[in-house]
């Protein structure tokens, strides 16, 4: 059996997989293999237009986003993928436990996305 946080993991990149493919305008989203060092990323998502983008998937309660941005583009560098990256990104999910509840639930938002900032300047400016 898997550690929690090992199975937390794995479920929120099921997660985004799932809502992805549920998206009329993507074409495909699925989990990487990991890669122990070549491992660059947790889900790639192709857009109708071909173009895949890689995500990193954390679920943290604390996290420092502008680290583990670098991080992930930097793995991405080494990564051998089957395609040609588009972009990157890195989907954040943060619970904390709340006074009465059994479980953790999301402090907020329930996630969050993080883009470098040339990548959402070329979205905004398409």
């Amino acid at each position: 059996m898997t550690n929690k946080p090992k199975a937390q993991g794995t479920w929120w990149e099921t997660f985004i997989v799932d809502w992805a493919n549920q998206h009329p305008r993507l074409k495909a989203a699925w989990r990487l293999p990991e890669g122990g060092g070549k491992d660059g990323g947790d889900v790639a998502i192709e857009t109708i237009d071909g173009d895949v983008y890689v995500i990193e998937a954390k679920w943290r309660d604390g996290f420092q986003i502008h680290r583990g941005l670098n991080k992930h583009l930097s793995k991405m560098e080494k990564a051998d993928y089957p395609f040609v990256p588009a972009g990157a990104a890195l989907m954040w999910k943060r619970s904390v436990r709340k006074p009465g509840n059994e479980k953790r639930s999301p402090d907020g938002l329930p996630d969050v996305v993080v883009i470098p900032r040339d990548e959402w300047l070329d979205l905004i400016t398409r």
